[in-house]
């Protein structure tokens, strides 16, 4: 069986060694006081395809195991202020046939537009050359779409997107976790002016692929990752913090610090004859701004500070398109100008026709049988 380690974030395996790559988990420091390198998911990928066997001059058709394979989520928990700590791990086994090419197990959204609800599908655009020197663009497709960052245990922060909340299309979301800090070791985070330090240990090498748009969001629900054309980017807006942290001693606050982030993703609709598909238009990544302050009523305990995250899917307002229909047909059918000549006239007319003299015999003779009948 294969074994590999999984970045929950874009899917991309990388092959372990069970015995040089495995490692126990070690102990952090913090803040927040936790452990690193422990296993958090593991899936299973079992392949199959059909094996011939001869017995007696007889072939018969079977199926038979080809391949195993086991991806490994290894991240960070934090430990809880008080308690013990509540480690939640996720197990899958899935089937596929040995041919089948690794993006094509990950789930679809719709087809195409997307279902309410459904993962909003994201991935990284990366950049490869063909053998011919073309360059050739296509999208790394994250396992659970485009997440929110969400809380370990006892609401601390996870330190890693690995904890994230899938956001399901068309469904607006927040989340929110705190980290641990002591007015000392606030202080002293303020003190140090790196205004991107908690976000990007949350966030880890998530954070530069977000902030440089790399990050593209499935216009469809059934985007397809080798299609570029079927993604759009997702735009990243004041970004980096442009004010220095400040530390005011009399309050103990810490002021400028990054207090979150949010989505905002742009939708709209295709129109269909009674079936509308719902997409993706534009989508943009927006940080916020705001203070910790510490209350001095508590001590010196370690108190929690909040970070605040938000998906929000706003509908462009679009008018149904005018159907493009055909003129009616008329109710009878045109008839010329000079159909009644000599019996009307309109000015000097031109003599008509010699076939409309027979036209205006065949129309009088009808007439007359039609009175005829009806005496």
């Amino acid at each position: 069986m294969a074994l590999s380690a999984v970045n929950s974030s874009t899917g991309d395996s990388t092959a372990l060694d069970p015995v040089a790559d495995l490692a126990a988990p070690t102990p952090v420091a913090g803040p927040p006081v936790g452990c690193s390198g422990v296993v958090l998911e593991a899936h299973f990928l079992l392949r199959h395809g059909v094996a011939t066997s001869t017995a007696n001059g007889t072939s018969t058709n079977g199926l038979q195991l080809t391949a195993s394979r086991v991806d490994l989520v290894i991240g960070d928990v934090a430990m809880p202020a008080a308690g013990a700590l509540v480690l939640q791990q996720k197990f899958s086994v899935r089937w596929a046939n040995t041919t089948a090419p690794d993006y094509v197990l990950l789930p679809l959204s719709g087809a195409p537009g997307y279902l309410p609800g459904f993962p909003l599908l994201a991935g990284l655009a990366e950049t490869a050359t063909a053998g011919d020197g073309s360059i050739k663009k296509a999208v790394a497709r994250f396992t659970a779409g485009l997440t929110l960052p969400g809380a370990a245990a006892a609401g601390r922060y996870s330190g890693s997107p690995d904890g994230g909340i899938s956001l399901g299309f068309g469904y607006n979301t927040s989340s929110s976790c705190s980290i641990g800090f002591t007015r000392a070791q606030l202080k002293a985070y303020c003190t140090a002016n790196d205004p991107t330090q908690t976000i990007s240990s949350l966030l880890g090498g998530w954070l530069t692929q977000l902030t440089s748009e790399q990050v593209m969001l499935g216009t469809w629900g059934n985007s397809d990752p080798t299609n570029i054309n079927q993604w759009v980017t997702l735009k990243s807006s004041n970004w980096p913090p442009t004010a220095d942290l400040e530390w005011v001693e009399a309050t103990g606050t810490c002021n400028n610090l990054v207090t979150g982030f949010s989505f905002n993703i742009l939708t709209g609709v295709a129109w269909a004859e009674g079936n509308l598909q719902s997409k993706v238009l534009y989508g943009q990544l927006c940080f916020t701004y705001g203070s910790w302050t510490y209350n001095d009523m508590v001590g010196a305990n370690l108190q929690s500070f909040q970070l605040h995250f938000t998906a929000g899917f706003m509908p462009k307002e679009q008018q149904q398109p005018t159907l493009a229909m055909k003129p009616a047909p008329p109710l009878a059918l045109p008839l010329p100008p000079d159909l009644f000549y000599p019996f009307m006239t309109s000015g000097a007319a031109a003599p008509p026709p010699a076939g409309v003299h027979m036209l205006v015999k065949v129309a009088l003779t009808l007439v007359v049988v039609a009175l005829v009948w009806q005496h």
